[in-house]
């Protein structure tokens, strides 16, 4: 791992901050993974692990927005594999099942029935165009 040669105290608005800030936070996560190997009954620093790595995550997703040759070469030269998180995915239960496919069925029957009505209409006002042009419906042998 290359060696980062910047200051800590880069202000915000420094292009390279988000790198710094992503390298420190990875160095100390990985220091409290190690310590969380050996103290797997402490919560207090198992909260930091997980606010450290959400802030991280957070701070990757803004990077890769803002620069994504750079994100792509923090990732790579610290080992970090970045996985997008789908937007929202809710377990499916039965109950949500069942009623989506009731609604389901009643969209199609409802689909269904205006297409018989708006047949029903075109064959009436063709009808009604025949009659008005002249020409009887069935022609009658008399």
């Amino acid at each position: 791992m290359q060696a980062w040669a910047l200051p800590s105290s880069l202000p915000s608005s420094h292009p390279l901050w988000f790198v710094v800030s992503v390298v420190s936070l990875t160095v100390k996560i990985r220091s409290l993974e190690e310590h969380m190997q050996k103290h797997q009954k402490d919560k207090a620093q198992k909260r930091h692990l997980l606010m450290s790595t959400a802030k991280r995550k957070k701070m990757l997703k803004n990077l890769r927005k803002i620069n994504y040759d750079v994100f792509e070469k923090i990732c790579k030269e610290l080992g970090i594999e970045y996985t997008i998180t789908p937007l929202y995915c809710r377990k499916a239960h039965r109950r949500l099942l069942i009623k989506k496919a009731l609604c389901l069925r009643v969209f199609q029957e409802k689909q269904k029935l205006k297409k018989q009505k708006k047949a029903l209409k075109a064959a009436a006002a063709a009808a009604q165009k025949q009659e008005k042009q002249g020409i009887p419906e069935s022609p009658s042998k008399t």
